[in-house]
């Protein structure tokens, strides 16, 4: 596992349920330089299963567009977690 990856994996583990964080927010606190960074990482995990990777959205708080979209927004809302009528999730969700 890359050095960057394990950073990821580590703030990731530490996103509680009912919480999100943006793209940028992962990177900054993972030290990984960019928000496409901690994307393209997040498409690596290790173990896609018990690592939040569902609750991380882009900075205007809406879901990006991936393969695994309709997935990411069936978990959030399993969280109690709904978007608005355009799409964005509550600032109040944000951690930390």
């Amino acid at each position: 596992m890359s050095p960057g990856l394990a950073r990821l994996v580590e703030v990731l583990a530490l996103l509680p349920p009912g919480r999100l964080m943006t793209y940028g927010e992962l990177a900054r606190q993972a030290a990984l330089g960019s928000p496409r960074m901690s994307a393209r990482l997040l498409g690596q995990l290790p173990d896609r299963e018990r690592l939040p990777w569902w609750r991380i959205v882009n900075a205007q708080r809406r879901i990006s567009e991936h393969g695994a979209q309709d997935e990411q927004h069936q978990r959030l809302a399993e969280e109690g977690l709904l978007p608005d009528t355009r799409g964005r999730y509550p600032i109040s969700a944000f951690w930390p």
